[in-house]
């Protein structure tokens, strides 16, 4: 899916390929969860998307679009919150929208650990 630059249509979309299913159940985040990239994450810009993989047990992900924005926002801690707001601010979207897509999307970083939930 070829998706947009941030102010190209202002459209709302966020896409994340993983090769493999989430078998982990972890504790759900919520939109005071504090959250930034984990050293188990490496990552490289390839022409303003992101490509990761894990350390930990070799998975990879490619993000498009809007998955790369919200990469590059957690390289510093950040509440899912105040990414949503932010997110929000930028693309036309239902704010409800917005929330849970990006918590889908977090949890299934989370559930690769290539994101740690933060201490406040």
């Amino acid at each position: 899916m070829n998706l947009p630059r941030p102010g190209a249509d202002r459209s709302y979309y966020l896409t994340v390929l993983f090769p493999i299913a989430m078998t982990t159940t972890l504790p759900p985040l919520g939109p005071h969860s504090r959250v930034s990239t984990s050293p188990e994450a490496l990552s490289v810009d390839v022409n303003g998307e992101f490509v990761l993989m894990s350390l930990k047990d070799g998975q990879y992900a490619g993000l498009d679009g809007i998955g790369s924005i919200i990469w590059a926002r957690l390289a510093h801690p950040v509440t899912v919150g105040e990414l949503c707001a932010e997110l929000a601010t930028r693309y036309r979207a239902a704010p409800g929208r917005i929330e849970q897509d990006v918590l889908d999307f977090l949890g299934q970083l989370q559930a690769r650990d290539m994101i740690r939930v933060c201490a406040d």
